[in-house]
């Protein structure tokens, strides 16, 4: 029996590399989410309605207003620093949008786009992921003993160690050791 032309010539692998999608560049749609907050904020500033709750009196009794530019809610790193204080904000958010639009920031936003998938905080890299951003078990049990009670602390505190893996004796000892809560 004669090879069928495609056991001739197909190519398995050129094939799958012919099918793959272009791989997307992600900054040009973060670079347009950090202009049009920028310009919201330019927008704001130049008829007055940005929140004066950002506003405040420095030592030297000037105005000032203090200002980040940010990737959703996660600020960009500029120099080391998230944030500064200007007493001209229409200026500075136009010198930031001329560095996200001439790319000078990409590194910021790149980092910025890092921290905003690991929900935007510092995790210790001790703490299970089960526990990131959660009360540690004997400051959990004490707060449940105080607002409800110790019979029912201590069946959550059960529960706790079944679906969450506490160590009850750890937890115990630990609650000894806090401060009373007045």
């Amino acid at each position: 029996m004669a090879k069928s032309i495609w056991d001739v010539h197909h190519d398995e692998t050129l094939h799958k590399e012919f099918d793959k999608k272009p791989a997307k560049d992600p900054l040009p749609a973060k670079r347009a989410q950090i202009m049009r907050g920028i310009d919201k904020a330019i927008e704001a500033f130049q008829k007055g309605t940005k929140s004066k709750a950002n506003w405040y009196k420095s030592k030297d009794a000037a105005d000032g207003v203090r200002v980040q530019v940010s990737l959703g809610t996660t600020p960009l790193v500029i120099d080391g620093r998230s944030e500064g204080t200007t007493n001209d904000a229409v200026a500075f958010f136009k010198d930031a949008k001329d560095n996200v639009e001439s790319k000078r920031w990409d590194a910021a936003i790149r980092e910025a786009m890092e921290a905003s998938g690991k929900g935007g905080r510092k995790v210790t890299a001790s703490a299970a992921p089960s526990e990131r951003g959660s009360m540690a078990p004997e400051l959990v049990y004490r707060r449940n003993v105080k607002n409800l009670g110790q019979k029912r602390a201590d069946e959550l505190l059960d529960k706790n160690v079944k679906e969450k893996g506490w160590n009850k004796d750890e937890v115990l000892k630990a609650y000894k050791e806090l401060p009373p809560l007045d």
